[in-house]
This record gives C-alpha cells, sequence and structure tokens, in this order.
C-alpha cells in the first residue's frame, strides 16, 4: 500500500497582496471615473467653443499640465527625448489623428455611444497584433470580436443615419488610438507616461494650430464657462486617468486594468443623465453592453506568437 502524497496548493494572497489588489481596483475604477469625465466636459465645451479652437486649447492645457508635472517631479527626460523622440513624435501624430477624428464623432453623438464605440480600441488592437506582431488570437478573442462587431451594428442600428458620420469618426478614433498603443508598447518602460502625454500633446497643438489659423477658425469670442470646463476636462481626462492607469499596474494586472477601463462608458451614461440630461435609448443600450461584453472576452484572451 502505497502512502499518497499531499497534493500542492497555491501560495494563498496574503492580507498585503488582498490590500495592495483592492488599491489597485481603486486607482483603475478611479481612473475610468475621471476619464469618464473627458466626454462629458469635452461635449459641453465643445457647444460654445469653435471646433479647431477647442483642439489648440484643449492641448495646450494638457502640454501645461503635464509640463509642470515634469519640471516639479525633475524627471531626466532630456535623455529619454534624444533617444526616443522617434517614436514619440509618431505616437503624437497617430493620436493627434485619434483626437481629431474621435472629438468629431462626440460632437455627433451621445457622450455614452461616444464612449462605447471608443472601447473598440482593442477590437483594432488585436487585428493590428494579428497583422503586424503575427500574433495568433485564441478563440474567444474571435468571440469577443464578433460580439463587439455585433455591438457596434445594433449600435449604429439605432443611432440612424443622423448619426453615421459620428460613428465612422469615432471607429478612426479608436483605430488610431489602437495604432498609437502598438508604438507606444515600444517605448512603455522606457520613456515616462507624462514625457509621452507632454510630447503627444505639444505635437497635437503644432498640427491643429496651423490648421485653425489657414482655415480661420481660431476665435476666442465664446463665454468664459465653456473656457474653465474645457480646462477641467483637459486636467482630468487626457491627464489625470492616465497617471492613475500607469500607477494602478504597479498592483494589480493588465487584464484586470483593461476590464475596469472598459467599464468607463457606465460612468459616462450615469455623467451624461446628471449634467446633460442625456441617456441613450434601449437599443443603444443592448448595442453598448454588447461592445463591453466583447472587450471584456478580449482583455481575458492572450495572443500566442506564430513561430516563423
Amino acid at each position: 500500500m502505497t502512502e499518497q502524497l499531499p497534493e500542492p496548493h497555491e501560495a494563498q494572497p496574503t492580507h498585503r497582496d488582498r490590500r495592495r489588489r483592492k488599491y489597485g481596483l481603486l486607482l483603475a475604477i478611479a481612473g475610468a471615473a475621471t476619464i469618464g469625465l473627458n466626454f462629458i466636459l469635452a461635449k459641453y465645451a465643445m457647444s460654445g467653443i469653435p471646433f479647431l479652437t477647442f483642439m489648440v486649447l484643449w492641448f495646450t492645457a494638457g502640454t501645461m499640465y503635464s509640463g509642470l508635472y515634469l519640471a516639479i517631479r525633475r524627471r531626466p527626460v532630456k535623455e529619454q527625448l534624444a533617444r526616443y523622440w522617434k517614436p514619440l513624435l509618431m505616437i503624437g501624430v497617430l493620436t493627434g489623428i485619434s483626437a481629431l477624428t474621435g472629438f468629431a464623432g462626440l460632437r455627433l453623438l451621445d457622450p455614452t455611444v461616444a464612449a462605447f464605440l471608443s472601447r473598440t480600441s482593442a477590437v483594432f488592437g488585436v487585428l493590428l497584433g494579428l497583422m503586424a506582431l503575427r500574433e495568433r488570437p485564441p478563440g474567444i478573442a474571435w468571440l469577443g470580436m464578433a460580439v463587439a462587431v455585433v455591438g457596434i451594428v445594433v449600435l449604429s442600428y439605432a443611432t440612424g443615419a443622423g448619426g453615421a458620420a459620428g460613428i465612422v469618426y469615432s471607429l478612426l478614433g479608436a483605430l488610431f488610438a489602437s495604432l498609437a498603443l502598438m508604438v507606444g508598447k515600444v517605448v512603455a518602460r522606457e520613456v515616462s507616461t507624462v514625457l509621452t502625454i507632454y510630447v503627444r500633446a505639444v505635437t497635437i497643438v503644432l498640427m491643429v494650430l496651423p490648421a485653425a489659423l489657414v482655415m480661420e477658425q481660431l476665435s476666442f469670442e465664446f463665454e468664459m464657462q465653456y473656457l474653465g470646463v474645457l480646462l477641467a476636462g483637459a486636467f482630468f481626462g487626457p491627464f489625470v486617468s492616465q497617471i492613475l492607469f500607469f500607477h494602478a499596474l504597479s498592483y494589480i494586472s493588465l487584464s484586470e486594468v483593461s476590464v475596469v477601463r472598459a467599464a468607463t462608458p457606465l460612468f459616462v451614461a450615469v455623467y451624461a443623465l446628471i449634467f446633460l440630461s442625456m441617456f441613450p435609448g434601449p437599443r443603444q443600450i443592448a448595442g453598448g453592453i454588447l461592445v463591453l461584453a466583447g472587450i471584456v472576452l478580449l482583455t481575458q484572451s492572450r495572443p500566442v506568437r506564430e513561430r516563423t
């Protein structure tokens, strides 16, 4: 009679581990909540400020916030800029196109619908990984993409012909955001997140300002309340939220952060109802839930790199 050895048990998380995970989840939730404000405050500011003027002011404010942060923290950014200026410039250009198209979509759509569509960047990310990085998505990823695409179709049908342009703009914004993220992965561990935000904002201002001047759309004849909302949005949306997500990664996994970030449209829906008295219809909600479900499935999958 042989003696059976006890089965090995996985190490149980300690109280400190649980506290770290809880703190990381709180940071990620705070990031999703603040980036949700981005849609509401930007939507309101664009209602009173000409579009290209809004873009110039929004990213000029972002330049000021991130530049001040870098100056206070005294980050060694000169070496990073000298070494990685090419990918940083590329990130800025791609993000600039993403911002132009994404904000254009937000002008035409319910902010909650625009937030749902912005999450499709995960779908484009998987497709780009398949084409450029030769990653082979598992079955659950294909299922997630299929569910998300069905959600987009439902959203398109529910929005109607009047919102078709807004949907196209929003999807283009998500596509270029995915391209920027792909480039960002190359330098993510080498370059400060805030430096990336700073270079991105400067690049976008340099892209949009000449266009605004040439098209004579740089106008400062608007009420100051819109400027205050814009400054708040530029602070919470592209600046504070990114720092919160970045720090959350120190405590929880990327997949957990991605799932929490996918819930951003839920915060947008609450904000839109409270501040703008706007709420999507039943079909738009159904389409948005399908998009979120697809994104959650995508974030739980791990692509496999094909052997060459």
